[in-house]
């Protein structure tokens, strides 16, 4: 549980939406000015790189002292206060971690030489360090300066085949064509221009876009975007969002800009079994390893552009597929 969840603000405003990108200047002084959250949350960041490690720092010294006799501590950085809550506290047994995306070698944090420094002090007090395989070729190259004898390439767990619960399960019309996105749309690191483009070639058919997951000022940015056949349904439950999964006829995932971050959602997707329309954002998209070896999955790159035959292409991929289920 997140320690501050009253505060309900992550570090990175853009992401929450609380101040997006696309308002004015003088509206988003406005919302910081009448927020009843943000300023002290401002002050927090202004005080430490880190809100929230003093705070994981506590509950980790609380748990050792409460059950002593712990044979290892296992972090799992995203986001980064976790490990270095860990870094600081845990000093007599060994310290491990699995990294999802480095500061290192991460996109948006290229700028902010300080989080490198804290991330190699870090990564020096752990025992060994877990990354996927794109992010063990960034140790090799040396972005993140860690001695590669404690690095180990360490895969996605297996998957869990998600349970259906009928009282949860949308009512989705069963005269059209469904689709599903499961997730947020970040205007910089997934921005949904290319899907919304592509499913607006489809209006006025049986082809429907259904949006889980975006926030209601997310829904205000897009809606003069949105084609008449995308239908945004807000944040819902994890559970909730499992059930959208399975009953879609098609899902639909949008690859990051940045290269060594999966989305997360392309795990529950493969879990599902179901058809995968994926659309890549940058040539070397780390869906791709999976993907490509997914049997129901059809990849378009979003520098080709909406040619007419990608749209062909795509159209007859999401028929020809439609009620297909890998076990």
């Amino acid at each position: 549980a997140m320690p501050y969840r009253t505060w309900a603000v992550p570090t990175v405003y853009r992401y929450t939406q609380a101040l997006p990108e696309h308002l004015p200047k003088w509206e988003k002084l406005c919302r910081l000015a009448l927020h009843p959250t943000l300023w002290p949350f401002r002050a927090a960041l202004s005080c430490s790189r880190y809100p929230t490690w003093r705070a994981y720092r506590r509950l980790l010294k609380q748990a050792l002292r409460e059950e002593p006799g712990f044979d290892c501590v296992l972090c799992a950085v995203c986001p980064y206060d976790t490990l270095y809550a860990a870094a600081k506290t845990v000093k007599d047994i060994p310290l491990a971690v699995w990294k999802l995306d480095p500061w290192g070698a991460h996109a948006l944090h290229l700028d902010d030489r300080r989080y490198w420094e804290d991330e190699q002090c870090a990564d020096s007090r752990c025992d060994a360090i877990f990354v996927t395989a794109p992010i063990y070729r960034d140790y090799q190259t040396g972005v993140n300066r860690a001695p590669l004898e404690k690095v180990h390439r360490l895969e996605f767990p297996n998957l869990r085949p998600p349970v259906w619960d009928a009282a949860l399960a949308p009512r989705f019309d069963i005269g059209k064509l469904n689709c599903a996105y499961v997730g947020q749309l970040y205007p910089d690191i997934r921005s949904p221009k290319f899907l919304f483009d592509l499913f607006r070639q489809w209006e006025g058919t049986d082809i429907v876009l259904h949006v889980i997951g975006n926030t209601e000022l997310q829904a205000q940015q897009y809606g003069p975007e949105l084609p008449s056949n995308v239908i945004l349904h807000g944040i819902v439950s994890p559970r909730e969002a499992e059930q959208y999964m399975q009953a879609a006829d098609i899902l639909v995932n949008l690859g990051n800009t940045v290269p060594n971050q999966l989305p997360s959602k392309l795990i529950s997707y493969l879990a599902c079994g179901k058809p995968i329309l994926n659309l890549c954002k940058i040539p070397g998209c780390l869906t791709l390893p999976y993907l490509e070896k997914y049997p129901l999955s059809l990849i378009l790159q979003e520098a080709d552009g909406l040619r007419p035959e990608t749209v062909e292409q795509a159209e007859a991929f999401l028929r020809e597929n439609r009620g297909r289920k890998l076990p």
